[in-house]
């Protein structure tokens, strides 16, 4: 697959992923900064309700950089698929210990089942009307809606970055489902991680990040999340919120317990960099997120990643979990 075939099929793809994502992430301590809209009564405390995110997709060897646009507004918040307990915290991270939500009798496929209310019915993603970006392009980008879900239209592809770190980017929307509202944010820079391109993770030390801070140290946070257990259920992660000021020390009692909790295949750690404005409209609040993420795998002692059975040593097979085993 080319380049160019690659950034037209990701934003294709990815439409109703990434905002429900965004949406679905549990709230923490530290949160990002946010700015209201003009003429918005800032109100941080209201449930997001949809978000427009922004994000910068570093080149790699065989595709170029390119910047995504993908937004989504619903009547309401998405509710949490899965409950989190806080087993442990310091210095701006958690860990965190996922609890999955029960309900008798079962919802049905209109609802999703949650930890603190019970069956909760999904909100439906509303029509905005035309939504025009400012700020990214030489001209205003004008983004209509498919299955009331905003991207960039086909017939524009954005490098990374697609504006200068500091620079001004304006949402506005067009009416629709709610009264018209504007989104004002501002460039990142791309986010440059030092370190080795596997980093080690055996919790007898701490874990040091170091990356190339922005010129605004206030204007951007760095979110951090360690994954040791995807593909073989999530047991816990390591989540962290902290300032964008170049480094971060994640404690060893953290990842001791994280690795304790259970380790499958390909365990990542993403690093990301993110600049966030709000505005409230009736149901609660829009987000605009400009961000650059960097994920890179971890070495954990003991642990094998494979797909298949002939990555792994004589004797050994492929597991479910995606680790070698005897």
């Amino acid at each position: 697959m080319s380049g160019e075939t690659v950034k037209r099929a990701l934003p294709a793809i990815l439409p109703a992923v990434i905002p429900v994502l965004c949406l679905c992430c549990s709230e923490r301590s530290e949160p990002s900064p946010e700015q209201p809209g003009p003429g918005a009564l800032s109100d941080p405390s209201a449930p997001a309700v949809g978000s427009f995110a922004v994000t910068l997709v570093a080149a790699t060897s065989s595709t170029d950089g390119f910047t995504s646009v993908l937004g989504r507004v619903y009547d309401g918040p998405m509710p949490d698929q899965l409950g989190w307990d806080v087993a442990a915290s310091a210095q701006g991270c958690e860990l965190r210990i996922p609890v999955v939500p029960f309900c008798d009798p079962s919802c049905d496929s209109s609802a999703v089942c949650t930890q603190d209310e019970g069956c909760v019915p999904y909100p439906e993603a509303q029509d905005l009307g035309t939504v025009t970006m400012i700020g990214l392009d030489a001209s205003a980008i004008e983004m209509k809606p498919i299955a009331s879900t905003y991207q960039l239209p086909p017939a524009i592809a954005l490098p990374s970055p697609p504006t200068d770190e500091g620079a001004a980017i304006r949402l506005e929307s067009g009416g629709g489902a709610y009264a018209p509202f504007v989104i004002e944010g501002s460039g990142i820079a791309p986010l440059s991680l030092s370190g080795p391109e596997v980093i080690p993770l055996d919790g007898a030390e701490p874990l040091l990040l170091q990356w190339a801070p922005p010129s605004d140290q206030a204007a951007s946070r760095i979110q951090i999340k360690i994954d040791i257990s995807h593909h073989g259920g999530l047991k816990g992660v390591i989540e962290c919120d902290v300032d964008d000021d170049g480094e971060a020390e994640i404690g060893a009692s953290l990842i001791e317990q994280l690795i304790g909790l259970g380790v499958a295949g390909f365990p990542t750690i993403n690093v990301i960099r993110s600049s966030t404005s709000s505005t409230n409209i009736e149901p609660g609040r829009v987000l605009l997120t400009v961000s650059s993420r960097v994920e890179r795998p971890l070495e954990v002692p003991g642990v094998v990643s494979c797909n298949d059975d002939d990555e792994c040593d004589a004797g050994q097979t492929c597991a479910s979990n995606r680790t070698c085993e005897p």
